[in-house]
């Protein structure tokens, strides 16, 4: 994964996947979509629960986005041009 994560896509440059911070973000924002889907497939079962698991995976994913985000912008910023 490191491999294709530091390496330029065209135009655009290595980015904040390429870091260990980067990884373990969209790492998160992967966990959360399946918490996410998780709470969905229970709350059929067990509305408490499921409900639960929705509202944890939207949450955990809204804040790895607002790093994610931030993160990719702060490595552009700091590319040399």
């Amino acid at each position: 994964m490191r491999r294709v994560t530091s390496q330029s896509l065209g135009e655009l440059a290595p980015g904040f996947a390429a870091t260990r911070r980067g990884f373990n973000t969209y790492a998160a924002l992967i966990l959360a979509i399946g918490i996410f889907a998780l709470g969905l497939g229970l709350a059929s079962w067990n509305v408490q629960i499921g409900t639960s698991l929705i509202v944890l995976g939207g949450i955990t994913f809204a804040g790895a986005s607002v790093i994610a985000i931030a993160g990719e912008v702060e490595t552009y910023r700091g590319l040399k041009r």
